[in-house]
């Protein structure tokens, strides 16, 4: 065991142990104290089970969201939900990541934060991108993700609390990384990006969250990825343990992080931005 999680040593993978208390939950009416117990007893500091993690917080905010008391049974809808989820548990200690970072060899390594929201979630992932003799690879290093607010928001502000959440994470990796390697940003939103870039009175909201992007990055170092490829969107949708063990999550878009796309300079167009 390695803080909590489970380490192989001939892999030199970590992974999640399956909950003691699963087998204890099986079978039993779903509750928002069964919710919280099953959510609370995965631990994982990293955040690689952030995707597969999100299901169960959304069903607990929906059962707050319906004032639905802790010992009372969800409606069927979203008990269906849990155990479609539940039962694909098993593969959870299946889901690892390599705890070497650094390949053997390597002529240069940047870092790679990508950023991006739903209606449900926002959320970043970091990836290490090294480079040996022209031969690229991209690990996942760590996540977060967070639920969108109760209180209903636009996607653009929801993006943008999805790109603060990725400068703060850059924050962090670099503190743990102790090196001057460059580290390049990417969100799918080109509001965002403006709100980023451009330097205008932006609303309270809008601005505070700007001014803290901008002092934690370099605006320069902001990147547009296309929605489709952007590894950060499976953190704010649902998956079971199933599809996240066959996403290419742990590796990213390795095609998307080339020295072509990084040299890119968007010419963006004047948004309104009165709309969001």
């Amino acid at each position: 065991m390695v803080l909590g999680l489970s380490w192989d040593v001939i892999s030199d993978e970590l992974s999640c142990k399956l909950p003691s208390n699963i087998d204890c939950t099986q079978g039993k009416p779903v509750t928002k104290r069964v919710l919280l117990s099953v959510i609370n007893s995965v631990y994982d500091p990293i955040g690689f089970t952030a995707p597969a993690l999100l299901l169960p917080k959304l069903l607990m905010q929906e059962a707050w969201r319906g004032k639905i008391g802790w010992d009372e049974v969800l409606p069927v809808e979203l008990e269906h939900k849990y155990r479609l989820w539940e039962r694909t548990m098993h593969f959870m200690s299946k889901c690892a990541i390599s705890r070497r970072l650094f390949a053997e060899n390597y002529d240069d390594f940047t870092v790679h934060i990508f950023t991006d929201a739903s209606a449900y979630a926002y959320a970043a992932c970091a990836f290490l991108r090294c480079e040996f003799k022209g031969q690229v690879t991209a690990k996942l290093m760590a996540a977060k993700a967070r639920l969108a607010p109760m209180k209903k928001s636009t996607i653009p502000r929801l993006e943008l609390l999805g790109a603060t959440l990725g400068a703060r994470l850059a924050e962090t990796v670099d503190s743990i990384l102790r090196t001057t390697s460059k580290t390049y940003f990417w969100c799918d939103s080109m509001v965002v990006l403006s709100w980023i870039k451009k330097k205008e009175p932006w609303n309270t909201f809008v601005g505070n969250r700007v001014k803290e992007i901008r002092d934690l990055t370099n605006i320069d170092d902001w990147r547009h990825v296309p929605g489709e490829v952007n590894p950060a969107d499976l953190a704010t949708r649902c998956c079971d343990w199933s599809d996240l063990l066959q996403s290419k999550w742990w590796e990213g878009p390795a095609g998307c992080i080339t020295m072509k796309n990084l040299g890119h300079v968007l010419r963006y167009r004047r948004l309104r931005m009165k709309h969001f």
